[in-house]
């Protein structure tokens, strides 16, 4: 729960997006969730450290957010031996995937 907790609330104060999708399959006996959002997206330099600890990608709100949330996801993602991946283009949205869980 803490897992998708944190990313709908990253995708709540983030992405300005007005629709959040969340899909949840079988791939190969292992669980396989998305979640899509339509918010302005996230550069592609930017993607490449969003699950560092203290990485913001929107330096100018420094007082937005901690910069661990998507670190924690992380984290707790890998100690249940699953894997996360984003996809994102600016201006279109963003898409976490999540495998294994």
């Amino acid at each position: 729960m803490r897992i998708l907790n944190n990313l709908i609330q990253n995708v709540i104060s983030h992405s300005h997006a007005d629709k959040i999708e969340l899909a949840l399959s079988e791939q190969n006996r292992n669980i396989k969730i998305l979640l899509s959002d339509n918010g302005i997206g996230i550069d592609k330099e930017d993607l490449k450290h969003i699950f560092d600890r203290l990485y913001k990608c929107d330096k100018g709100r420094s007082e937005k957010g901690s910069g661990l949330g998507l670190s924690i996801v992380h984290e707790l993602v890998e100690k249940l031996n699953g894997t996360i991946t984003a996809d994102s283009i600016p201006g279109k949205g963003t898409i976490f995937t999540l495998f294994s869980l």
